[in-house]
């Protein structure tokens, strides 16, 4: 069995419960026998994405909260997609009736990203590390080469995905 993956006995019983644990990156492929699991868990990992979007490559945007408005699709576009994997993954594990719960940062339909917490959270974190290169600790080259690889989806975004999903 993976190091990532450890069985842990609930009781004494055949019962048990499977745990795993990669960091902020979630896998896209099944990791056990089909509807096998009653009960699959996310608590905040499904925001970060798997990679950096494409077109963002070349944008030099650190995170996709100010950003133009391609860069935020192409954020947006890589979440979806990310989140498609995740759930098509999930649902062949899952056995019938089983239940799936995940928790996932996200901002209100009605809010720009620049105007939510996670936003000015960012703003922030982007302002510190360009006044920590102009003071000399690394280049700017390097802040612009710097991605966060996170998503923040809207409600309304996160139940289409879902409901194109199941």
């Amino acid at each position: 069995m993976s190091p990532m993956i450890s069985t842990l006995s609930s009781s004494p019983s055949s019962q048990q419960a499977i745990h795993c644990s990669w960091g902020t990156r979630f896998l896209p492929w099944p990791l056990v026998s089909k509807e096998s699991l009653h009960f699959i868990h996310s608590s905040f990992a499904l925001q970060w994405l798997s990679k950096v979007p494409m077109e963002v490559m070349d944008e030099g945007e650190d995170f996709y909260i100010d950003a133009q408005k391609e860069v935020v699709e192409a954020f947006a576009t890589q979440f979806a997609e990310d989140m498609e994997s995740f759930l098509f993954a999930r649902a062949q594990e899952l056995a019938v009736g089983g239940l799936l719960p995940f928790f996932i940062p996200g901002i209100p339909d009605v809010m720009s990203n620049s105007d939510t917490f996670i936003g000015k959270e960012l703003d922030l974190l982007g302002s510190c590390l360009m006044d920590m290169a102009k003071v000399g600790l690394f280049s700017e080259a390097k802040v612009d080469a710097f991605n966060m690889l996170a998503y923040f989806t809207t409600p309304k975004e996160l139940k289409a995905l879902i409901e194109r999903n199941s």
